[in-house]
């Protein structure tokens, strides 16, 4: 959503979800920063970079790149090596690049929750606020509010128990919501 996000805003966006594939002898540090090359690199520079490493020239190419970019990533570990990357690539691109990075295991990112610009973002920010779902249910506010707490503010749980005609309270106990 966030890669689709910024190709909308006419930003680059570089996706690369970790999880569902893996080179043979190929890091994630190597596969992010061969991501970035193919993505930024003039045709004839985005191939094997002669005497640098790959991870150099990615980060000359956010340096360098004026129009915004936006790097999603899935399914982060918690290796060393990544982190590290990550970490550069945060503190030393300019504002026009944004990483959003989403972990593959709990407490993968704590090294990076910490540094500066970085913004947490969990299920609570996620969430409807009361007004917010009030706003888009056009029902009482009674009702709303009601549905509001069942849901926790969920709002594709919001949206089903809004268009529902059965309780919000029993559309929260479904398996499939579950």
């Amino acid at each position: 959503m966030c890669a689709q996000t910024a190709i909308d805003r006419g930003e680059d966006s570089i996706y690369l979800d970790l999880s569902s594939f893996w080179q043979d002898g190929a890091s994630e540090t190597e596969l992010i920063a061969s991501a970035i090359v193919g993505v930024l690199a003039p045709r004839e520079l985005s191939g094997k970079p002669r005497g640098r490493s790959m991870k150099t020239v990615a980060l000359h190419l956010l340096l360098g790149h004026e129009k915004p970019v936006t790097i999603c990533l899935d399914g982060v570990t918690d290796s060393p090596t990544i982190q590290r990357f990550l970490k550069t690539l945060t503190l030393e691109t300019p504002e026009t690049a944004r990483l959003v990075v989403s972990q593959r295991f709990p407490g993968t990112l704590l090294s990076l929750s910490v540094l500066p610009d970085v913004v947490k973002v969990g299920p609570a920010e996620l969430n409807f606020t009361l007004d917010e779902t009030c706003s888009i249910l056009p029902l009482e506010a009674d009702r709303a509010e009601e549905i509001f707490d069942m849901t926790e503010g969920w709002p594709l749980l919001c949206a089903l128990a809004g268009k529902s005609n059965t309780s919000s309270e029993a559309i929260i106990h479904l398996p499939e919501i579950q």
